[in-house]
């Protein structure tokens, strides 16, 4: 189908018709609305793009009191009670020092090369 407009990105593939008494807290562009809430439940009736995508997930982790890290590409974070591991899933070595001081890795380096593994304490 076509996209369209919706907050920060565009509705793709697929979007639904909601008939509810609930005032939808996000539209398209066309007024048809993709997000609704009921007390601490969300619905989105869309397929949402990455602009779209990160734009709600932002919203609802703010809503909910969470710390959102961005990443870069390929970059995937694990915690313990005690340490944080970081691995790189992508085809070229990533810069780690947006989520740690590489100065107190424990394994790995800085930037962390492709299939890499770094380790440091919380």
């Amino acid at each position: 189908g076509a996209k369209e407009q919706a907050g920060d990105g565009f509705v793709e593939r697929w979007l639904e018709e909601i008939e509810s008494d609930l005032a939808p807290d996000m539209t398209t562009e066309n007024g048809q609305g993709i997000l609704y809430r009921h007390d601490n439940a969300r619905y989105i009736s869309a397929w949402p793009d990455r602009g779209l995508l990160d734009q709600l997930l932002t919203l609802m982790a703010n809503e909910g009191g969470v710390q959102l890290t961005p990443l870069p590409e390929g970059l995937r974070i694990g915690r313990t009670q005690s340490h944080v591991f970081a691995f790189n899933y992508s085809a070229k070595p990533v810069d780690i020092s947006t989520v740690t001081n590489a100065a107190h890795l424990i394994i790995g380096a800085n930037p962390l090369p492709p299939a890499g593994v770094a380790v440091w304490e919380r």
